[in-house]
């Protein structure tokens, strides 16, 4: 694998593998039916942030942090406040949209 397709996909691919990594889109899924966000979006960012979450600076030497149970809450956190940011900046940037179609006349 050269450079380029190490670095951009190396951390997608790893983190199918991670703990947590079906859970968070199992509930990030969940959640956009709630809110009706555009589900492919949090799809997209959620391998990203599910192994940044995974790969955070944690002790080695802390086993009871190092383990699964713990870190399945880190990852479905981080995507789910992630999914929240931009469900925010989507419904802004659309807000902003029908603005600009249909002015207010003055």
């Amino acid at each position: 694998m050269d450079g380029f397709t190490a670095f951009f996909f190396a951390p997608i691919i790893q983190s199918w593998l991670q703990p947590g990594f079906w859970m968070a889109i199992v509930i990030v899924g969940t959640l956009s039916l709630f809110v009706r966000f555009r589900v492919w979006i949090s799809l997209l960012i959620t391998p990203i942030i599910s192994f940044l979450a995974y790969e955070f600076a944690i002790p080695e030497d802390s086993w009871i942090l190092n383990s699964y149970y713990f870190k399945i809450p880190m990852v479905v956190h981080t995507t789910w406040m992630v999914t929240v940011y931009l469900y925010l900046v989507d419904k802004a940037l659309r807000k902003r949209a029908s603005r600009q179609q249909h002015p207010t006349a003055k």
